[in-house]
């Protein structure tokens, strides 16, 4: 390549540049090999106009050769980079539309959750919060029929503002949905949980959503998610429906998963909700497995595991025929639990999450006291 040229003036410029072009030359060639063989391609970090951009850059490569004269005393040379750049410009943009086409069928497989009434002119757009994707998913003013929301459960420790003090999990219901209103947040909690729920101010030092009546909500980008433990445990563990005023407030959704991933407890369980009622539910705790209603086809490699004693005395393990995967009898639920929110939104939300949007925190109990900080002196002080 003419990189590798030696230059009196610059001699380690051209052959550091020579190694790093010569790798982004073979990434790109790499992906084109893909492209033909029909693999699916990730653009990573790149999204589809930076991968258009760093294409055009490759096709200026050979034009900018002919300026300089490079093409009369390295004809060859020249003739072969430039099949080289012609070829990665293709296979970027190529891969470009790829990933605007995987994200685009990854949209409609995230937002499965059919819109059936509610005021939806107070909805300014609707997408499902993905825990590591930055871009959003901005759809057209809400109808009736609308993909609307996601009811997620599940239960993790939450970071420093939710975490208890005895740094164990914390059960959460979640709801996402879109807004512009900022009193849509305060009305569906007072909807799903009370009246009586009040905002509280700055309480996530005693604030525990596994209390009664303890409700937090994260808001980021339009999007909100209401967390609280009272919800896990009534569907999951107690048996019951889905409480109508929560159904009703969430606009009746065609779908609802309710789900808890409770790793420090070794519970996990989830429970199908279809137009309002549970169709399938699998719950295991430290002490049961409860399974009800029938499986989906997407269930059934790790309900028809083989079961294997792996080491004497200890309890039986679980062979997944399909995968090999092998796995204890708690996390066997988990498995289907990943699955189940695999199949029906593309995503375990237990797995990506993070924490950098604002907390709000509601109570329908009388809200504690805060307790005062130690009073310690400015670093600046010496006396």
């Amino acid at each position: 390549m003419m990189v590798f040229l030696p230059n009196e003036k610059a001699p380690l410029l051209r052959p550091i540049s020579g190694v790093f072009m010569s790798l982004v030359c073979f990434w790109g060639l790499g992906v084109c090999v893909r492209l033909v063989l029909g693999k699916q391609v990730h653009a990573g970090l790149f999204g589809p106009r930076t991968l258009r951009v760093l294409a055009w850059f490759f096709f200026l490569l050979p034009i900018g050769g002919l300026f300089t004269g490079y093409f009369k005393t390295h004809t060859l040379i020249a003739m072969v980079q430039t099949a080289t750049y012609v070829s990665i410009f293709f296979g970027l943009r190529a891969m470009a539309a790829s990933r605007e086409r995987n994200d685009a069928s990854f949209n409609t497989q995230m937002l499965t959750i059919k819109f059936k009434q509610y005021d939806v002119v107070r909805l300014k757009s609707l997408h499902v919060k993905m825990h590591k994707l930055a871009d959003e998913f901005n759809l057209r003013q809400p109808v009736v029929g609308d993909v609307a929301t996601i009811v997620e459960i599940y239960s993790s420790p939450l970071g420093y503002e939710l975490e208890c003090s005895d740094g164990k999990g914390i059960t959460q219901w979640l709801i996402a949905f879109g807004h512009d209103d900022v009193e849509l947040e305060l009305e569906l909690v007072q909807i799903a949980f009370g009246s009586s729920a009040i905002q509280l101010s700055d309480p996530y030092k005693v604030h525990d959503i596994r209390l009664p009546g303890n409700v937090a909500v994260e808001s980021s980008n339009e999007i909100t998610f209401v967390y609280n433990g009272e919800i896990a445990a009534r569907s999951l563990f107690d048996g019951q429906s889905l409480a109508p005023e929560v159904f009703t407030a969430l606009g009746a959704p065609e779908l609802v998963v309710v789900f808890c991933h409770y790793d420090s407890g070794d519970s996990f369980g989830y429970a199908i909700v279809k137009d309002g009622i549970t169709v399938r539910s699998r719950v295991h705790t430290s002490d049961k497995t409860k399974d009800e209603g029938p499986p989906n086809a997407f269930e059934l490699p790790w309900l028809q595991a083989e079961s294997f004693i792996e080491e004497e005395g200890e309890p039986p393990v679980y062979r997944n025929l399909k995968t090999g995967e092998v796995t204890s009898d708690s996390y066997l639920t988990a498995h289907l639990l990943a699955d189940v929110m695999n199949a029906f939104f593309g995503v375990t939300p237990w797995n990506e999450w993070n924490y950098k949007s604002k907390f709000n925190y509601y109570s329908s109990q009388p809200p504690e006291k805060t307790p005062e900080p130690p009073n310690t002196k400015a670093w600046w002080k010496f006396w």
